[in-house]
């Protein structure tokens, strides 16, 4: 086992390179991922954040390290901030979100098609055959009096969310056990996103 005067001294003569940036990866695009739903998955975003932070540690101790004997740099060090403020870009802008709904619509535009009659009561709810996923959304579907629900199946907690297809306008009489208090934001032509809570 190397002891740690041979691990500095490696870690001087090279900056982090490939092998570490090709790390991070996977935590930025489940972070990416946890962000482009209809409401942020608390979970995936804290624990891809998590794992971004400690890469952050680690590249700021090899940074520390490398530069210690100048004159040294290396460009290699602007590659990981540079990604990191892309993809905070990425998020405040919303951008995964769109992307992958964009992607979605037309699966949702089929789904929504050819619509069985709609139901007599605002409290009476027809289930509908989605086959689990609708786009790159894992949802199950009912059609409602005005419209279609579509529920996100990956969202766990006190918070339901998923989209709404509402040709007139979201109904806000559709309370019912588990979808209580909903509120509605637009997208775009009938399209809403959806949350409620209970």
């Amino acid at each position: 086992m190397d002891d740690v005067p041979s691990v500095i001294s490696s870690w001087r003569a090279r900056p982090p390179r490939w092998g570490f940036h090709v790390l991070l990866l996977p935590p930025t695009l489940l972070l990416l991922w946890a962000v482009s739903g209809p409401i942020w998955s608390l979970l995936a975003l804290a624990t891809a954040t998590a794992v971004l932070c400690c890469a952050a540690l680690v590249w700021m101790v090899r940074v520390i390290v490398f530069v210690q004997k100048p004159p040294r740099w290396s460009w290699w060090f602007l590659l990981a901030p540079f990604v990191g403020v892309l993809v905070l870009s990425l998020v405040a802008h919303d951008v995964p979100f769109q992307k992958r709904w964009e992607f979605s619509r037309p699966a949702f535009e089929v789904a929504v098609r050819d619509l069985p009659p709609a139901p007599a009561r605002v409290d009476e709810w027809v289930p509908l055959q989605t086959q689990g996923r609708v786009g790159a959304y894992r949802v199950s579907a009912s059609r409602v009096l005005g419209g279609v629900i579509f529920t996100d199946q990956h969202v766990s907690g006190t918070v339901d969310t998923g989209f709404a297809y509402f040709p007139d306008g979201p109904r806000h009489d559709l309370e019912t056990g588990w979808f209580e208090s909903p509120q509605f934001h637009h997208l775009d032509g009938p399209w809403y996103v959806w949350t409620a809570s209970w």
